[in-house]
């Protein structure tokens, strides 16, 4: 056993100068036969684990530290905690630690190391021992003085969870392998005090689409991005942050010919996420020997992003490198967001713009209520007099008289000087009934500069339709000629409609347009949408892949559908910006006679 190089106190006080006295088992390099014995060494973080400690602060907060961790493969983050609760747990009193797994031979391990943590402590740092076996440590002793703090390592698959102590610092690996983590992880938070000294951490790598992990990560995920609170902070961990994750050229010559020889995928992947040739190298080998020369399940295993993770077994049908630049441009609304607050039902629109006026944006959009969750809206670009707008509206999974869900509107501007260009300046995704959203749609659409609107008249699309032009009677829609059998000719519709034929124009269109830079999405949510938005071999058609949500994709498609049909007209001269107030009333009885205003607004009285 080492004898301390630094005071007693800084050793105790500080993990960073604890951990210099911690011995683990190194892990094998590549190349190395699996049963080779493994060298005890000392614990020196390696670059993930120190990019999991740097980040770790953020998660903080006054009910303690709830971390939520989306990692790659075998980059030694469950060692990096474990060895961090070991270290809280052996150096403070009434300390009770539960390290959680998903497997008895993973349980074993963690118990394995644990005892060699504690084994080989110098002799000064080793608390006293009261109790020790195979799945549990208690740092005590027979005159109950000493810490009477306690470390156990538990297992889902055994069935031997439980949350009949208080748990000071919770740590949960591989919940997206777990069979019930959504019952059990209820119960074990029950256990965890509401104290700033608590810690609670999930890691996990991903298994595919569709799993509870996938859930308590998107929404924690999705928060962040829009600067608010959630139950967790999120912290993504992709491979190429991991030192090891590279492998070297025996020669120049060598490296000068697989740099030649690369694809163009592979010089784009690279280009994207900064990296360099010997990172590159070691992916190529790693997805040729262990992804079957797949950049869709090297993906899976080593993600660069959180969506990629996810997309189990399924491909994007969107070019991810280009998804990963429009991302890189997406931006948190400039001008506003909605955002839950107090009450679950009731959303407002928090100006957080530095130069933005309050009077600029209808009374309605500022305070509105919203039925179920979800509500959103944000707007990145203000409308300008100068410009033209169109719209998407996605509405096929919405419901007329009770709560939708699935609402989504895109609002694209047009550029008279670059016809071909547009960008997302509104994301307004939520759920409500029908006709509510109707209105607060025809709103934005005036805000908007009257933006010319595209919607599927599919399913609940012609409900939609219906109170739009009927009730708030807007009338600037994307209309298609179709031949009428009653009048033996053509007539126009209102509306888009997807069908087999349409479904791919739609779609390919928008694939396309994003993977060139014809569109800039601006939306964080829309972006990871795409990301997950596959190609189905079983129904055989692109979809959102299971779990994920694509509401914003075909709100996006029908937009760019609507930029096509409308091209951008020229500058407006003299155009005022906001002369249309908002209805006294939202939605009042509509079978009583509206006022019309003189700027055409119908206004509904009680």
């Amino acid at each position: 056993m080492t004898e301390l190089e630094h005071p007693l106190h800084e050793v105790l006080t500080s993990f960073d100068v604890y951990r210099r006295y911690l011995w683990i088992k190194e892990k094998l390099p590549d190349g190395v036969h699996p049963s080779t014995t493994r060298r005890i060494v000392r614990y020196t973080p390696n670059s993930s684990q120190q990019y999991l400690y740097n980040l770790l602060p953020k998660a903080q907060t006054p009910i303690g530290l709830w971390a939520l961790i989306l990692k790659s493969r075998q980059i030694g983050i469950s060692t990096a905690i474990i060895n961090w609760f070991f270290y809280l747990t052996a150096t403070r009193p009434n300390v009770f630690t539960q390290l959680a797994s998903h497997r008895i031979d993973s349980a074993e391990n963690f118990n394995l190391a644990i005892k060699l943590l504690h084994n080989r402590l110098p002799t000064k740092l080793q608390p006293q021992t009261l109790y020790s076996n195979r799945r549990e440590l208690i740092f005590n002793n027979k005159n109950g003085d000493g810490l009477n703090s306690h470390l156990m390592v538990s297992c889902a698959e055994s069935g031997d969870l439980g949350a009949s102590f208080t748990i000071n610092n919770l740590h949960i690996t591989e919940i997206a392998r777990w069979q019930k983590p959504k019952e059990t992880l209820t119960t074990l938070f029950q256990a965890v005090p509401s104290h700033s000294s608590s810690c609670c951490i999930i890691e996990s790598t991903a298994k595919g689409a569709g799993q509870y992990f996938q859930e308590l990560w998107q929404a924690s995920w999705e928060a962040l991005q829009k600067g608010e609170k959630s139950q967790f902070y999120p912290i993504f961990i992709p491979w190429f942050v991991h030192d090891e994750y590279q492998l070297g050229f025996s020669s120049p010559h060598e490296r000068d010919d697989f740099e030649q020889n690369m694809t163009e995928e592979e010089r784009k992947y690279m280009a994207v996420y900064t990296l360099s040739l010997e990172q590159m190298n070691w992916r190529s080998l790693t997805m040729r020997h262990k992804c079957h020369n797949s950049p869709l399940y090297f993906g899976q295993e080593y993600p660069a992003t959180p969506e990629e993770a996810f997309i189990y077994g399924q491909e994007s049908i969107f070019d991810l490198a280009s998804l990963h630049e429009q991302a890189q441009k997406c931006r948190p609304p400039t001008y506003g967001k909605i955002g839950i607050e107090d009450k679950p039902e009731l959303a407002r629109l928090n100006i957080i713009g530095p130069s933005m006026d309050v009077m600029a944006v209808p009374r309605s959009l500022i305070t509105f209520e919203s039925h179920h969750g979800d509500a959103g809206l944000a707007l990145f670009h203000l409308p300008n007099p100068a410009r033209s707008y169109v719209v998407g509206v996605d509405a096929a999974s919405g419901k007329v008289d009770i709560k939708a869900s699935n609402l989504s509107a895109i609002f694209l501007e047009q550029f008279y000087e670059s016809p071909n260009f547009t960008r997302v300046v509104c994301d307004f995704t939520c759920q409500m009934p029908i006709e509510e959203f109707a209105y607060h749609l025809v709103l934005l659409c005036r805000f908007y500069n009257d933006a010319f609107m595209c919607v599927e008249d599919n399913n609940h699309g012609a409900a939609l339709i219906q109170a739009i032009f009927k009730i708030f009677h807007y009338s600037n829609l994307y209309r298609r000629y179709t031949f009428n059998k009653l009048i033996e000719g053509f007539s126009d519709a209102i509306g888009w409609h997807t069908s087999a034929s349409t479904r791919p124009i739609l779609l390919d269109a928008f694939e396309k347009a994003v993977r060139c830079g014809d569109t800039e999405l601006s939306s964080q949510a829309l972006v990871s949408e795409c990301r997950t938005f596959v190609f189905n071999e079983i129904t055989n058609r692109p979809e959102p892949a299971a779990g994920c949500k694509g509401d914003r994709v075909f709100g996006g498609a029908l937009a760019l559908q609507a930029h096509v049909a409308h091209p951008p007209r020229p500058p407006a001269k003299g155009y005022d910006l906001f002369p249309i107030p908002p209805p006294s009333r939202v939605l009042s009885a509509r079978t009583r006679n509206p006022k019309k205003t003189p700027e055409g607004w119908y206004i509904y009285p009680e």
